[in-house]
């Protein structure tokens, strides 16, 4: 069933009629063009971010399914009367019909209102049987070759795909090289405090079982076949909650409105180890502080999150080894822990970007840091004013800025990124 709806509003006087008959659709009225600004939107629908999805939410989508509609101001979603929207169940359907897709419009206040007539709805009510479903699928190449697999995560709408992250995976290493995506200021309105899922890992893994290689005996195991010591192995990852090997996320959870959206973070071509006590210190640190950057700037910027290198620790004779969380049968090490954590946000509108970098090890020194090439490029961090980050703490993950041009010269391999200027 699609239910469509093509009406505007057409003059005030109409609005304090339909204020006076609320039991029946307001748009009633002949199509003109919309209003170029929200200063009528009492007559329209305000709907907020954390107070009016049912559960599980449906998505809210633009008339042709397109676009998600996002928050304007902070956590308000703002609707001009009559204004159309697709409320969509991607992977489901709506509890009280047996549709996937529903065209609708807004009424007023938080009703909504369908085109086969009747009266109008709370838009609470239009929730999903499940969460929307979210799909992550191949759809080209890249690298410097095209020897890597591009794929895209978002959601199927009927024939379209609205792409939420961009991965670009290397099926040799079975780890991603980068991920991209959008994050916008209007994360100001997103709905807290949604439940995590369960990773997927899809059909990107062949026959290894990643999920298994992230738990503690797994990655003890791991360990002291590298190091080869089990004691040794165990003094690194321990039965605490700082030091084991997370699956850190490169796209964050908490850059998207809405909780659907979020979900769409837990596939582990997402995901790269890192050191949990770093996780939760410098890199969350970070992703805070870019947030409140971009909200406060009321910016919409491109973020690449970028695992470099392969971290390393000493055996039992005192030799660096690479760290991986799995081997081939021909003893190839696979899903590499990264050396660095690089995520740079950029203004495609100023052509303005930074670059930002941890090193992802906790038990490095600062002696190890400055002699294996942990800095690669000059650290331009006293030029930014609003970073709350503790930099030169080893175990939150020793950290640093640059620029953007000045990095891509230390890198094998980097997404092509247009800037003209530091972003401050």
């Amino acid at each position: 069933m699609y239910l469509v709806f093509k009406c505007f509003l057409s003059s005030a006087g109409l609005i304090h009629l339909v204020l006076l008959v609320s039991s029946f659709s307001i748009c009633t009225c002949n199509p003109v063009d919309s209003p170029t600004n929200y200063h009528l939107v009492r007559a329209g629908c305000m709907l907020l971010t954390n107070q009016d999805w049912g559960e599980p939410q449906s998505l809210i989508l633009n008339s042709n399914m397109t676009k998600i509609v996002y928050p304007e101001t902070e956590d308000s979603v703002l609707l001009y009367p009559c204004e159309d929207i697709v409320l969509a169940c991607p992977g489901s359907k709506f509890k009280l019909t047996e549709d996937e897709v529903l065209h609708a419009k807004c009424e007023r206040g938080t009703q909504i209102s369908a085109d086969h007539g009747g009266s109008p709805f709370d838009f609470q009510t239009a929730s999903c049987e499940k969460l929307p479903r979210t799909t992550a699928m191949a759809t080209g190449r890249c690298g410097n070759d095209g020897e890597m697999k591009n794929i895209e995560i978002g959601f199927v709408v009927k024939e379209n795909f609205i792409s939420l992250i961009d991965i670009c995976f290397d099926e040799n290493l079975l780890t991603a090289n980068f991920s991209l995506y959008q994050a916008s200021y209007r994360i100001a309105g997103r709905q807290h405090g949604f439940p995590r899922m369960n990773f997927i890992a899809g059909k990107f893994y062949g026959d290894v079982e990643i999920w298994k290689l992230y738990s503690r005996q797994k990655q003890r195991e791991t360990l002291a076949k590298i190091l080869g010591s089990e004691d040794l192995a165990s003094t690194y990852i321990k039965d605490d909650k700082s030091y084991y090997l997370a699956r850190g996320h490169l796209t964050a959870k908490a850059d998207f409105v809405y909780g659907a959206e979020q979900m769409a973070t837990f596939y582990y071509i997402n995901v790269a180890p890192q050191w949990q006590i770093i996780n939760a210190g410098n890199w969350a640190a970070l992703e805070d502080n870019v947030r409140t950057y971009i909200i406060k700037n009321k910016l919409e910027v491109l973020i690449y999150t970028i695992p470099h290198g392969v971290a390393v620790l000493p055996d039992v004779d005192g030799t660096y080894q690479p760290l991986y969380l799995y081997f081939d049968e021909n003893n190839n090490g696979l899903i590499p822990v990264p050396k660095l954590y690089i995520k740079a946000v950029v203004d495609p509108v100023s052509k303005t970007g930074i670059a930002f970098l941890t090193v992802n090890n906790p038990y490095v020194t600062m002696e190890e840091i400055q002699e294996q090439n942990y800095v690669i490029c000059e650290d331009i961090c006293d030029e930014l004013d609003w970073l709350t980050w503790d930099p030169t703490n080893i175990k939150k993950g020793y950290s640093y800025c640059c620029n953007i041009k000045d990095l891509a010269k230390s890198l094998d391999f980097m997404p092509e990124i247009d800037v003209d200027d530091i972003l401050r």
